[in-house]
C-alpha cells in the first residue's frame, strides 16, 4: 500500500518518521495485523501489510490514517490545515 500526506507535503522528515513507525506498529500490534515492511519517504509511505481477510487491508489502512493523524497533531511543526494530514487516497 502506498499514502501520502495532504497535497503531497514533505512534512515526513526530521524525526517525525521515526515517531510514525512507532505509532504504525503499535496500531499493527493493537488490531492483530502485521506490517512487514515500512519505508516512509518526506512525501509519502510504502506498506506491506498481512493482515486476516475479515478484517480486511482497507480496515488496516483506516485505522492507521485515523489514529496516527491523531497523534500527529500534537506537534506544532506540522504545518497542517483542517486537521488533515492525510490524502483519502491509498495505492
Amino acid at each position: 500500500m502506498i499514502f501520502c500526506p495532504k497535497y503531497r507535503r514533505k512534512i515526513l522528515k526530521d524525526g517525525v518518521d521515526i515517531i510514525l513507525k512507532q505509532i504504525f506498529y503499535d496500531i499493527a500490534t493493537q488490531y492483530n495485523f502485521e506490517i512487514i515492511e515500512l519505508e516512509i519517504m518526506a512525501d509519502h509511505i510504502h506498506l506491506l501489510i498481512d493482515c486476516n481477510p475479515r478484517f480486511g487491508i482497507m480496515n488496516c489502512i483506516k485505522k492507521l490514517k485515523g489514529i496516527s493523524s491523531n497523534k500527529l497533531k500534537k506537534y506544532s511543526n506540522l504545518q497542517i490545515n483542517n486537521n488533515n494530514i492525510w490524502t483519502r487516497g491509498t495505492f
